[in-house]
């Protein structure tokens, strides 16, 4: 692993050496700069069409190509996403936590290699030898959250609760994903500085870099320029919307941005404007392999990765927050010096979009093939009512047709009905998931946490079992438990369930989610619906993002056919 960090480090810093400062530039509120700047504009318009309600910025050698807006800020006034609307960065707040620490020593004020007890009182044995480096690369042992972001919590009752927690693995032996430990760092920032975490960033980060817009208790903005989730059951919940001691999220995320003061922030990294090159370095070094099968290092606040796609490196990360619905993501390819930003603050197909975005923009600028969202036709509300209804294929396959504010949704039933709509580039067969789900259903239903732990990633911790018990007796109002039906396990980044729990007063429908085999979470949310807009009166399209358009979907007077691509299905009206 140390050749490969080397020569990475080495591709890295190539394209960062610039002699003169940009950070503190004026960003128009628009722009479509030239033939690729067009591109840009119709792709994201086109994306609009699916659904894309966020903001973008994209920049290559200096210079920014595509700068807008679309969609939604605030469902419930109607007010629009400006360019300048505060969004949340989610977990890309790492970086600002890390840069944070790296300012403290460049100032000579601590060491990333200092261990916790030089920082807070009465630290356990176990976690006596945690350094700074361990929290900033995910490898401290520590475990990943220890309570709900919006739940508040001082400081010191949050490092007291987590120091009293156990560790996951031996410090420094692993990588395992620790918002905490980014929290941890916060309250390092704080203990050192003797200012408050986000007083310390505006003052010694984001004030010298231009950036006027980021941060969280801080920020000055109206309502206007504050984005608000689009969901429905949480109350369109505003982005700003953080009790005053909110220690599960500060310094692993939570803080607000907008795509020019990202970009900022890019070129103050870039330049040196805030940290010297020394530091910059240490913030992009690829120390730690993520994942065993994936070619991804983390750095501090950052992923690290080799494209194959573009034989190149590429800095990025990403950040969201689900149910809320709200994202962000910033990729930088290194020797293409093209950085690309994506804001959002609404799912598309149940998935957080800004990933694939940013990367169907990167395949715009640099000319490669990719896919364009159709143009979309008009069609008749009573037209669409019409094909609302269930078609079957078999007794275990059919799709669900329904009519929503401004398209038709369609929807599976059965593993080869999920097998259509949502085609997995995975090579193995999805179906097994859904016996997997099943049984874990029915090991916590038996009271079996302890095995049904031995399912999740994390495997039969003490914290996992507990969670797992936790989790189903959140259901005891809903009387016995009868049975667990799934509906089928798809691809949309990662693997996903629906399920459908029955007692006997009343039921409850869940996404599990899958990876490696080993469940890594689950939600109550109702079966994935597919939009799909009209192509003409009786052809409709869905559009994935990184798949391209599927499914057409043709509709007669009693059938409906579906073409993903690669198969058609004919199903007969119920």
């Amino acid at each position: 692993m140390r050749p490969l960090q080397i020569i990475l480090v080495s591709t890295i810093f190539t394209g960062l050496a610039f002699s003169t400062t940009r950070a503190a530039i004026d960003i128009p509120a628009k722009v479509v700069n030239g033939e690729i700047g067009r591109k840009l504009d119709e792709y994201c318009t086109r994306l609009a069409g699916i659904g894309f309600n966020g903001s973008v910025l994209v920049a290559q050698h200096g210079k920014i190509l595509y700068h807008n807006a679309f969609g939604i800020a605030n469902v419930p006034t109607g007010t629009p996403i400006y360019t300048g609307t505060a969004m949340s960065t989610g977990s890309v707040s790492k970086q600002f936590t890390a840069a944070g620490i790296l300012a403290l020593e460049a100032d000579g004020e601590l060491s990333v290699t200092d261990s916790l007890p030089r920082f807070f009182d009465n630290v356990p044995e176990d976690k006596r030898s945690i350094t700074i480096h361990e929290l900033l690369t995910h490898t401290s042992g520590l475990p990943g959250e220890t309570g709900p972001d919006e739940d508040p919590i001082a400081r010191d009752d949050f490092v007291r609760d987590l120091l009293a927690r156990p560790l996951i693995h031996e410090p420094g032996s692993a990588y395992e994903y620790s918002n905490a430990g980014y929290s941890l760092a916060a309250a390092i920032i704080e203990k050192v500085s003797g200012k408050t975490y986000e007083q310390y960033l505006r003052d010694r980060l984001f004030t010298p870099a231009g950036m006027t817009s980021t941060g969280l208790y801080l920020l000055r903005l109206p309502d206007s320029l504050i984005g608000h989730s689009q969901n429905p059951n949480l109350n369109y919940v505003s982005m700003a919307d953080r009790p005053a001691d909110a220690w599960h999220l500060t310094g692993s995320g939570g803080l607000l941005s907008t795509p020019a003061d990202m970009y900022r922030w890019h070129l103050a990294l870039e330049n040196n404007t805030v940290l010297p090159k020394t530091e910059t370095d240490k913030m992009f070094t690829p120390y730690v392999r993520e994942y065993p099968d994936r070619p991804t290092f983390y750095g501090y606040g950052w992923v690290v990765q080799h494209s194959q796609r573009r034989n190149a490196t590429v800095i990025w990360h990403n950040g969201g927050a689900m149910p809320h619905g709200w994202g962000c993501a910033v990729y930088y390819y290194v020797e293409d010096d093209a950085v690309f930003i994506v804001f959002s603050n609404k799912p598309i197909d149940g998935r957080n979009p800004v990933d694939a975005i940013a990367i169907g923009m990167s395949q715009v600028v640099f000319g490669e093939p990719y896919d364009l969202p159709p143009v979309w036709a008009e069609a008749a509300s009573e037209l669409m009512r019409k094909y609302a209804g269930t078609y079957i294929v078999d007794d275990s396959t059919s799709f669900i047709i329904a009519l929503t504010d401004s398209a038709l949704t369609i929807s599976a039933r059965g593993q080869e009905a999920f097998d259509r709509l949502y085609p997995s580039p995975l090579p193995e067969p999805l179906s097994k998931y859904n016996a997997l789900t099943v049984d874990l259903i029915t090991e916590m239903s038996r009271g079996e946490f302890r095995k049904a732990a031995t399912r999740w990633d994390e495997g039969p911790t003490e914290k996992m079992i507990g969670m797992n018990e936790q989790f189903w007796h959140s259901f005891d109002t809903l009387g016995d438990f009868v049975k667990a039906e799934t509906f089928g396990t798809y691809f949309r980044g990662d693997i996903a369930t629906a399920c459908h729990l029955t007692f006997t007063q009343g039921g409850v429908d869940l996404l599990v989610f899958w990876m490696r085999g080993k469940c890594v979470g689950i939600t109550e949310q109702s079966p994935p619906a597919k939009e799909i807009k009209p192509l003409a009166a009786n052809r409709f399209a869905g559009f994935t993002l990184g798949l391209g358009t599927v499914p057409v979907v043709t509709f007669t007077d009693s059938t409906i056919t579906i073409d993903n691509g690669h198969e058609i299905v004919t199903a007969r009206r119920m």
